[in-house]
């Protein structure tokens, strides 16, 4: 959950957490701000298309998925 900024001068993209107002790299998912912190988040591929279909990457999903063992 987030919003994407824009961060500085230089307006860069960045995720910007609801709760503490952090700013998150879209790419690298490394903490911009606050500065004294060295964090990072996962981050996942993405591609959107001409349609404007957004397609996500995971590195793996459970089996659980395709089988109807869990609820969404």
């Amino acid at each position: 959950l987030g919003d994407i900024e824009e961060l500085g001068q230089a307006r860069l993209p960045c995720l910007v957490c609801p709760w503490h107002s952090w700013k998150y790299c879209l790419q690298t998912g490394r903490l911009k701000f606050p500065h004294n912190k060295n964090i990072t988040v996962g981050t996942y591929p993405v591609q959107v298309t001409a349609k404007g279909e957004l397609y996500l990457g995971f590195k793996s999903l459970s089996t659980d998925y395709f089988n109807a063992g869990m609820e969404f």
